[in-house]
């Protein structure tokens, strides 16, 4: 019964080529579709989901108005994390990252010169990403 359908499936495939190609295309390409937006959608939903206090982490971002046109951006003025951290008391440790899109001055042995394109955390940065389960331990024999 079911070598019956198979033989009538490729005998309609066969017969109408055009067709056929038409509607195998769509569906590859639905399908494809399909699967890099579920990527992209798995892949954010994981956003900072790798630590262990992941509850407790928050990004500062800003909203506002400019010429009538609602703005919403993760780019703060540089005080604002400490003035949070100094003023709010449930805020434990606030780190703040410069972007690849501005530049610094840069000084080594008396040359200034100006740098742009990396990404520049605080120092404590890393610090805030260390949780125990990513340290390293020793097998004991």
């Amino acid at each position: 019964m079911l070598s019956n359908y198979l033989k009538i499936a490729l005998r309609n495939l066969f017969k109408s080529k055009g067709y056929s190609f038409i509607i195998i295309s769509s569906l590859a390409l639905g399908l494809a579709c399909f699967i890099l937006i579920q990527l992209y959608v798995q892949d954010e939903r994981r956003y900072d989901r790798f630590h262990e206090k992941a509850d407790q982490i928050y990004r500062l971002v800003e909203e506002g108005s400019v010429g009538g046109n609602r703005i919403r951006t993760a780019f703060t003025p540089a005080p604002w994390a400490p003035a949070l951290a100094d003023d709010i008391p449930e805020i434990v440790q606030a780190v703040r990252i410069k972007t690849p899109n501005s530049r610094w001055l840069i000084s080594y042995e008396e040359v200034n010169y100006w740098e742009k394109g990396f990404f520049s955390p605080m120092p404590r940065f890393l610090r805030s990403l260390i949780s125990r389960s990513y340290r390293a331990t020793r097998p004991q024999p």
